[in-house]
């Protein structure tokens, strides 16, 4: 972003999970950092800001949410100085939350999250995209305590899991 030529005029977000992982809405967050390891934060957006829209979809395939950035938040993204020309060379992370129904995948099969970032600058009549994808494993634990008399009280019954350095 070095001149207004290559200015952001689109730039939006299709985070797409499998059926099983719903996800829960309002509560979206935007940091904006210099370096890739998100250690030199720039600036934080929430929903409330107003500088990007989130909505949300499903079907029977799954869950679908759309963020899209307004002309407030691309107005930030193009023009501020927090770093040389906008927001240029930075990372963006976004945060969100999600939650596991009784429709996840279990085991080593997991399940699907892709997301496709859309962008398109003043001086393109084209859109770009850029795909990737990560999977969600979830495992569960069948615990059963039996005593060998059959007289213990399950009710003093614990169980305390750890793992290696625990």
């Amino acid at each position: 972003i070095t001149s207004a030529a290559s200015y952001l005029t689109n730039y939006s977000f299709i985070d797409t999970a499998e059926k099983g992982i719903p996800y829960l809405q309002n509560g979206v967050t935007l940091e904006f950092f210099k370096d890739a390891n998100c250690t030199d934060k720039i600036a934080t957006w929430t929903e409330a800001d107003g500088k990007f829209n989130v909505s949300y979809t499903s079907n029977d395939d799954g869950y679908v949410m759309s963020i899209v950035m307004t002309e407030p938040g691309l107005s930030e993204i193009n023009t501020s100085k927090a770093v040389y020309a906008g927001y240029s060379d930075c990372t963006l992370r976004i945060t969100y939350s999600a939650q596991l129904d009784k429709s996840a995948n279990y085991g080593d099969n997991g399940n699907t999250n892709d997301i496709v970032l859309t962008w398109k600058r003043t001086n393109s009549s084209y859109y770009d995209t850029l795909v990737d994808d990560c999977h969600v494993y979830v495992f569960g634990l069948d615990l059963t305590k039996k005593f060998s008399d059959g007289k213990g009280d399950l009710s003093k019954v614990e169980f305390c899991l750890q793992n290696d350095a625990d």
